[in-house]
């Protein structure tokens, strides 16, 4: 019920925009009520067993004076023995019902205790011992689900050379979250492999694969400091000139001049930033840690369309050197790429370079089409309103 009501808070603003207030506030009321009701069952069950127990306790203490007043008046006990006798019987069931009135208490124990203990047993991801003696990744014939019912991929091959630019991309849902995943190590395939420099992944150390490789994507971390610090975690002597280097490539360095440089301090969750300057920050400070992979995941959504041309031109620009990999649902952003992959329900559909797909004519090129159509509308529209064309996203 918390969760619910904190979403329908964050959410207003859409949804006054949307004009789905009135039904949110309906579906609210509904589950307020089904959460009443099954909170008035379980405190129905809670009084009754506290009942039962408190009837076994004063009952059972009860009988325990009686008992010591009848063996003192009968002379068969003595005037400590009962005296001792009565003072037991009163403390003899508090515990029982203590026990009682922590049964609520006791119910969420034991369900948060399921949730932790499941995710204890989730088991990690297997490593090895073997050093990464190449970057080039591989994905050959790999299959996986999450839940071992319902494939996510299937059999998918893919190469991502030492050098160059190589782009996923489709529809949502279409398993490019998930390929990043495995490139990450984060999940082991059903079937087939994942490999690094020709060894499989699971055979190499985390340090040494992590030591070569950068992950960007559109929630990328961004910890409670200062942006100084921020970029000494990923490369422990940066220099300030590095550092402003690379907040100028990301078309920040302006931002961080006028806000208190580089002892900026970032809040939790990067609250006293946009959404797109948590990207663009998140993007500069992995370019300073200078990797030899870099995968980046939805990293220019919430940019607006001159930052991030900027940023896919040094992305672009890093490809000639280093191992590049982007997952984008905006496809005129991996027209650049060496080699694009286009992925329909878990399967890789079509490979190779955008002229290439474009003349093909198959799901990319309609992809494509539609998604150029549509911005163009939105120009239309942005054109016709007196905005600036740049202001507007798809």
């Amino acid at each position: 019920m918390g969760d619910a009501f904190l979403d329908s808070v964050q959410g207003l603003k859409e949804l006054k925009i949307f004009k789905a207030d009135a039904a949110r506030h309906k579906k609210m009321n509904q589950s307020a009520e089904e959460f009443r009701k099954i909170t008035m069952k379980v405190l129905v069950m809670q009084l009754a067993s506290t009942t039962i127990m408190d009837l076994v306790a004063y009952g059972g203490a009860g009988a325990g004076i009686a008992l010591s007043v009848v063996g003192l008046m009968n002379g068969w006990l003595a005037s400590a023995s009962a005296l001792f006798l009565i003072l037991v019987a009163v403390e003899f069931f508090l515990p029982l019902r203590s026990l009682g009135s922590a049964f609520h208490v006791a119910m969420n124990g034991a369900s948060a205790g399921k949730k932790i203990i499941s995710l204890l047993n989730v088991p990690d991801p297997v490593w090895g011992e073997k050093q990464v003696q190449g970057t080039e990744l591989k994905l050959d014939g790999v299959t996986f689900s999450y839940d071992g019912r319902r494939d996510v991929l299937k059999d998918v091959s893919m190469t991502f050379p030492a050098r160059g630019m190589t782009a996923i991309v489709g529809e949502s849902g279409c398993g490019k979250s998930t390929v990043v995943n495995m490139l990450v190590g984060a999940y082991r395939p059903k079937a087939g492999s994942v490999t690094v420099g020709g060894l499989p992944l699971e055979s190499v150390t985390r340090e040494s694969y992590y030591s070569h490789l950068a992950s960007v994507s559109y929630n990328t971390y961004i910890f409670n400091d200062t942006v100084r610090a921020n970029f000494e975690l990923a490369k422990k002597n940066v220099s300030d000139g590095e550092i402003w280097a690379a907040l100028e490539k990301v078309n920040l360095a302006g931002f961080i001049r006028e806000n208190g440089g580089l002892d900026k301090v970032i809040t939790e969750d990067a609250a006293n930033v946009s959404g797109g300057q948590k990207q663009r920050l998140a993007l500069a400070v992995n370019l300073v840690a200078d990797k030899d992979i870099y995968v980046f995941d939805e990293a220019t959504s919430n940019i607006d369309i001159e930052s991030e041309a900027v940023i896919m031109e040094n992305v672009k620009e890093m490809s000639r050197e280093k191992s590049v990999i982007v997952i984008s649902h905006r496809l005129a952003n991996v027209v650049p790429a060496d080699n694009i992959y286009y992925m329909e329900e878990g399967q890789v559909k079509e490979s190779g370079s955008h002229a290439q797909l474009m003349q093909a004519g198959g799901g990319y090129a309609k992809l494509f089409e539609a998604q150029k159509r549509l911005e163009e509308g939105y120009r239309d529209m942005a054109g016709a309103a007196g905005a600036p064309t740049g202001e507007v996203r798809a």
